[in-house]
């Protein structure tokens, strides 16, 4: 039992320090086998672009068993039901313990690149792939969810309830998040807010209860991540 959690330690910072290309997984921090996971859309794939937010949970039997891994966002896909459970083979019965999480959340990518329709969980979907691909392809882009809504990013990470004050950084919020009627000032630090005009500049609130050493490691897997995307282009840690 040691040595298994030895290795899934080990695995579980290889995730956080070498993440995947477009992949990031991290454990949530009141259970440490409960991963919040994101995959952005392959390129040249219906899903290019694409955020996708799914949960994976470690069983007590990892790893003799399986992740459970499901998408949270919706997607059109013949290989992923409404749900999110996804069909691949290695979830069931070509699981190995040689496998990691890293393996397992590669090859759902993949599938993203690769739809199936000989091998689907949603019938309706495969179907609609088979008989006219091209409008299918067409439906899969229309769901998918933009890569420019910095909003719903920034909520994936847990740092952009409406109104929550992060220190030093005034409200962390956007359009998207504000109750009708409501500004949504972009007040952190190098993110612009790409869905509204810009905003007069709001003076600094008090902190909150929130230290700034609880937030240099959140913004800084905010930068990785948006450097990434080549979308935003953050200043030094030492900035604010």
């Amino acid at each position: 039992m040691e040595e298994i959690s030895c290795c899934f330690a080990q695995e579980t910072q290889r995730l956080l320090s070498e993440p995947a290309p477009g992949i990031s997984a991290s454990p949530s921090e009141d259970n440490m086998r409960y991963f919040n996971v994101m995959i952005l859309g392959p390129s040249q794939s219906p899903y290019e672009g694409g955020v996708f937010k799914l949960e994976l949970f470690l069983p007590e039997e990892y790893p003799m068993a399986a992740p459970k891994v499901r998408f949270l966002t919706k997607i059109y896909h013949p290989n992923i039901d409404k749900l999110g459970r996804i069909c691949l083979d290695i979830l069931k019965d070509k699981w190995s313990p040689a496998l990691q999480i890293r393996t397992v959340l590669l090859s759902i990518q993949a599938l993203l690149s690769a739809p199936n329709p000989d091998d689907p969980l949603s019938e309706n979907i495969a179907k609609h792939w088979k008989t006219d691909e091209a409008e299918a392809v067409e439906t899969a882009i229309k769901v998918c969810p933009d890569k420019n809504d910095i909003g719903a990013r920034l909520r994936w990470w847990g740092v952009t309830p409406w109104g929550s004050e992060l220190s030093r950084g005034g409200t962390c919020a956007f359009a998207a998040d504000a109750p009708s009627g409501e500004p949504g000032p972009a007040a952190v630090p190098g993110i612009p807010d790409l869905n509204t005009p810009s905003v007069p500049e709001q003076p600094p609130l008090e902190p909150q209860g929130v230290s700034l050493e609880e937030i240099l490691p959140v913004r800084e897997r905010l930068r990785d991540y948006f450097q990434s995307l080549n979308v935003l282009d953050f200043p030094p840690s030492d900035a604010f």
